[in-house]
């Protein structure tokens, strides 16, 4: 049997947007909690890989609609088919949502951003009492990115344990 893959770019982004989302989750977790520290180089690496995943992002998008995307095998349930979708157009919304609150957030609260030391155009106002609602849609989204990361990693590992190959499409 052969095994439909997805485009080699869009594999290529999947992995890079992998490493980028897992490294800004891992920053932003630790920036929360030793906020009192002042860790400032933490935000700039925080804010450089949101700018990067949200360009990724739309290449993906860009990507996709220019590509075949493999079917999920006919073996897999319907509702797990269902579910598979859903997860990945959240995932999607998530990716997008993350990012522009977070660039909100900061141009919100008179910071700007840089992209690896190159500063970027500010996109929103100073608004504080608006910057606290983005500051709160942005670390709700994470922790629905988390949950949605969760899911899709458990299918994955879950139609691979049962010999269904996944994984190995998006590799």
């Amino acid at each position: 049997m052969t095994i439909q893959k997805y485009h080699p770019l869009l594999k290529t982004i999947h992995w890079l947007m992998m490493i980028a989302i897992s490294t800004i989750l891992v920053l932003g977790f630790v920036m929360v909690e030793f906020k009192d520290c002042e860790p400032w180089g933490l935000y700039e690496w925080h804010k450089s890989l949101g700018v990067l995943v949200f360009v990724l992002f739309w290449l993906r998008v860009l990507t996709r609609w220019l590509t075949t995307v493999p079917p999920l095998p006919e073996t897999i349930p319907a509702i797990q088919r269902f579910t598979a979708h859903i997860v990945a157009y959240l995932l999607y919304i998530c990716m997008l949502v993350m990012p522009v609150s977070g660039y909100a957030v900061s141009n919100m609260n008179g910071y700007g951003v840089k992209f690896f030391g190159y500063p970027l155009p500010t996109m929103f106002a100073e608004n504080p009492e608006l910057a606290q609602l983005a500051e709160q849609i942005h670390t709700y989204t994470a922790y629905v990115l988390l949950a949605l990361l969760a899911l899709h990693i458990l299918g994955v590992i879950l139609h691979h344990l049962q010999g269904e190959e996944i994984l190995r499409r998006m590799t």
